[in-house]
């Protein structure tokens, strides 16, 4: 978890974030809790920039960082179904684009499939496509991405 702040000691931000957890009946003995000030997290040496772009959500907002950008976040998919036999391929295909007008996980996610083995999933369903792969025993790979027309200024996040 992050908390950016425009200016004071991003230190003491997440120390004190993490207190107010606490004193809500939280438990924020296993949650990884990071201070950033945001000039900080557009610098090239930061790798966090992009996954809080396209997976951050604003408190203060109460919106996904990338729609303040005027953005989709996405999830890129690669995997390989070819571990599984031509039976298990057949369910497979099935279950991933559906079958006798029953849409399979592509169109309960609202995902797009680019080619065979690469899935564009919106990034609020990169866990359940996940999961689906996981229950396939499909290895893959993923990256996030951002599509869109950005803002040049992002306002106080």
């Amino acid at each position: 978890m992050a908390v950016i702040l425009t200016k004071g000691d991003p230190f003491k931000g997440a120390f004190q974030f993490k207190q107010m957890l606490d004193s809500n009946g939280f438990s924020p003995e296993g949650l990884d809790v990071k201070g950033f000030l945001i000039d900080e997290l557009f610098s090239e040496n930061k790798l966090i920039s992009f996954a809080l772009l396209t997976e951050g959500y604003s408190l203060i907002r109460d919106k996904f960082l990338y729609e303040e950008l005027n953005a989709k976040g996405y999830t890129l998919f690669k995997f390989s179904y070819s571990n599984l036999t031509s039976s298990e391929k057949v369910r497979f295909i099935y279950s991933l684009r559906g079958r006798d007008k029953r849409g399979g996980i592509l169109k309960k996610l609202n995902a797009l499939e680019l080619a065979a083995g690469v899935v564009l999933v919106p990034v609020n369903a990169t866990f359940e496509f996940k999961e689906f792969l996981l229950r396939w025993k499909i290895e893959y790979e993923y990256v996030p991405i951002l599509m869109g027309e950005f803002k040049r200024e992002f306002g106080g996040l």
